[in-house]
């Protein structure tokens, strides 16, 4: 059985790297899951080893999505209060698919 989580941030920092803080959850044991995607404990949010320098943003956010789904049953949901941070309207266009 899948449970939705809602987005709370989908953010882009200043080395490339793309983060999701889910509302609530925690996902401390992603890593094991070997797609490459983590999870920081301060910050409370997942991302992804690559950057936007070597794939999308669009990649990376299908790859954080498909990586806790798959472990941990959790599906990723953006919501009209999700908020996204240092992307351009193109990345959130794409996004929101």
């Amino acid at each position: 059985m899948n449970e939705n989580v809602f987005i709370e941030k989908i953010s882009l920092d200043k080395n490339g790297i793309l983060s999701i803080a889910p509302k609530n959850g925690s996902f401390e044991f992603i890593y094991r899951s070997a797609t490459g995607v983590r999870w920081n404990e301060n910050k409370r949010c997942l991302f992804h080893k690559l950057s936007v320098d070597d794939v999308s943003v669009l990649w990376l956010y299908k790859e954080i999505l498909s990586a806790i789904k798959s472990e941990y049953g959790v599906i990723l949901k953006i919501s009209p209060e999700t908020i996204f941070e240092n992307l351009n309207s193109s990345n959130i266009t794409d996004i929101k698919g």
